[in-house]
């Protein structure tokens, strides 16, 4: 239901400028080695402004903010999370 929302965000070129015309999408373990590469590379990040005073963690090359969250964080993501990736990808 997401693939293309994922691809898009995860492949290791993204669909931006020039590139988006002729983008074809990389295979699914391409996108996933891509991902899992991004974050094997995180560092902690201090993020400031944010209100829950939860630990980040950015990749280092910039793909990614990665936000330690509690279970109820997680449950609410998870009950809205369809909504909102059918949203985006309109």
């Amino acid at each position: 239901q997401f693939q293309a929302v994922r691809q898009a965000f995860l492949s290791p070129h993204g669909a931006k400028g020039a590139e988006a015309n002729s983008f074809a999408f990389p295979s699914h373990l391409d996108v996933e080695q891509a991902y899992v590469q991004s974050l094997s590379s995180a560092y902690t990040w201090a993020a400031s402004g944010g209100k829950s005073g939860a630990s980040f963690a950015r990749t280092s090359d910039d793909r990614f903010v990665i936000k330690c969250i509690s279970r109820t964080e997680l449950q609410m993501f998870l009950e809205s999370a369809p909504a909102y990736f059918e949203y985006l990808s309109k």
